[in-house]
């Protein structure tokens, strides 16, 4: 199908314009790594979502899977270091499409599964790690997460309070002890395992 495939190249030249934009942005500007990073992140999950209403699942996959590796390419090489530059060993940016494509497959077209998935992952964890850079207390970085978890869950998973609570804090904990960046790939992987489990 060649909407398909145009649908894809658009979707994935949109991206990696994006992705060069804000690294000539850090470079120029200094910007703090972490914060770019972070910025990165919440767009991916963005873009995913935009394009996953338009693209056929195999489309969808193929490009998350080519971005893990341009990201895997990008450490090596040091294209973009706005994303790469932070003061602590990370994998996150070759997981988070991994992350991605584990949240999709296990949600099944289940928008109300990975909807969710991926505006914790965008928003919720990229909130969490901004508290956390200021005040370094995993309690406040667990709340903080739940707190923005909870909108997110009761919006789009269309759950209750209670389940959306449950959810949020089993999540929180999971990110908290996810080292090395590993939180891009079983945040996402874990709600969607959560919200499909609740949904059947």
């Amino acid at each position: 199908n060649m909407n398909q495939y145009t649908i894809a190249i658009i979707g994935f030249l949109s991206f990696g314009c994006f992705l060069v934009v804000v690294e000539i942005l850090s470079r120029k500007l200094k910007l703090s790594p972490e914060w770019i990073r972070r910025l990165s992140h919440l767009f991916a999950a963005l873009f995913t979502i935009y394009f996953s209403f338009y693209l056929e699942g195999i489309f969808l996959l193929t490009i998350l899977g080519i971005f893990s590796a341009v990201m895997l390419m990008s450490r090596v090489l040091k294209i973009f270091n706005h994303i790469h530059l932070v003061s602590r060993l990370t994998f996150g940016e070759e997981l988070l499409s991994l992350g991605f494509i584990a949240a999709y497959l296990i949600s099944e077209g289940q928008m109300a599964v990975f909807i969710p998935s991926m505006l914790i992952i965008g928003f919720a964890d990229a909130i969490t790690g901004m508290v956390m850079q200021r005040w370094r207390k995993h309690y406040l970085g667990i709340l903080t997460f739940i707190i923005v978890t909870i909108p997110i869950l009761l919006t789009f998973a269309h759950v209750n309070f209670v389940v959306s609570f449950t959810v949020a804090l089993f999540v929180a904990i999971i990110e908290r002890v996810s080292p090395y960046g590993t939180d891009n790939f079983s945040v996402p992987t874990v709600t969607a395992l959560l919200l499909t489990s609740i949904k059947v």
